[in-house]
């Protein structure tokens, strides 16, 4: 999930990407006043969970990234 914690809605983009080559990543993106998300990827044996990368954008009304992250989700080797 990702939070906005402005005064004001903005346009956010959350993304969940699986550690696994041609996998689809999940996206939730949009004009928010609250948060993006919460979005969640499910592995049968779990494998590809691991280094998922979550992509976090929120721009400003100019269309000015205010907040660009990109962080694996869970522990990585």
């Amino acid at each position: 999930m990702f939070d906005n914690n402005t005064s004001s809605a903005k346009k956010m983009k959350l993304k969940l990407c699986p550690n696994l080559t041609g996998a689809t990543c999940k996206v939730d993106e949009g004009t928010f006043s609250q948060y993006a998300g919460p979005l969640k990827y499910e592995s049968s044996n779990g494998l590809h969970v691991m280094c998922s990368e979550v992509t976090a954008l929120m721009w400003d009304s100019s269309g000015r990234a205010i907040i660009d992250r990109v962080r694996s989700a869970t522990l990585c080797d």
